[in-house]
């Protein structure tokens, strides 16, 4: 499934988030949380991630004459994706196949992932960067929230957790944080995405 991404200041269509769902026969729609945790504790995450990533880039070309030029397709990086010493390689290969230029594509990643092994997500993140990938973190505000990794790692964009949008207009608390957050990316050169 694809969610558009909307500037709000022109209401255009600036991105997809390409999101993994899987509608069961038996069960109906199956949420991610029942069935992701189960991909990554048996190792089938980064096989369907590759597959994920490459079906992904394949409807972004094919919707190519009807998007806006620079929409870009965001894609969610598992932990077990990001740990495989692989992952360059298939992003590469993926984005090869299906022509899509690499800055057309957005990488979303966690604040856990970030802080487990910070010279190894280092390298990866400077080589993705080489090669014009765009990287975001996903539900900012909701794990480490370590402010360390937004000077150390090069990122582009910060997707705030859909908790603190919520409610938004209904709680100052809420307000307070989205604002905090908007005002700390914008000062920090970085794109932000209000998720749900």
């Amino acid at each position: 499934h694809y969610q558009p991404q909307i500037e709000l200041s022109t209401g255009c269509l600036v991105g997809l988030e390409g999101l993994l769902r899987w509608q069961n026969s038996e069960h109906g729609n199956v949420e991610p949380s029942h069935f992701v945790p189960i991909l990554e504790d048996t190792g089938l995450m980064v096989r369907v991630g590759q597959w994920v990533l490459s079906t992904g880039c394949k409807q972004r070309m094919e919707w190519q004459a009807v998007l806006p030029e620079n929409c870009i397709l965001a894609l969610n990086l598992s932990p077990r994706q990001f740990a495989d010493k692989n992952l360059v390689n298939g992003i590469r290969a993926a984005l090869k196949e299906n022509n899509l230029p690499p800055s057309q594509l957005e990488l979303e990643l966690t604040e856990g992932m970030l802080m487990n092994d910070t010279q190894y997500t280092q390298s990866v993140l400077h080589e993705l960067k080489e090669m014009g990938i765009r990287l975001s973190i996903d539900d900012f505000g909701t794990g480490y929230s370590s402010l360390a990794y937004l000077k150390q790692f090069p990122l582009d964009v910060l997707k705030i957790d859909r908790q603190f949008i919520r409610n938004l207009t209904t709680s100052d608390k809420d307000a307070a944080i989205t604002t905090s957050i908007i005002q700390l990316a914008h000062n920090l050169g970085l794109q932000v995405v209000a998720e749900g």
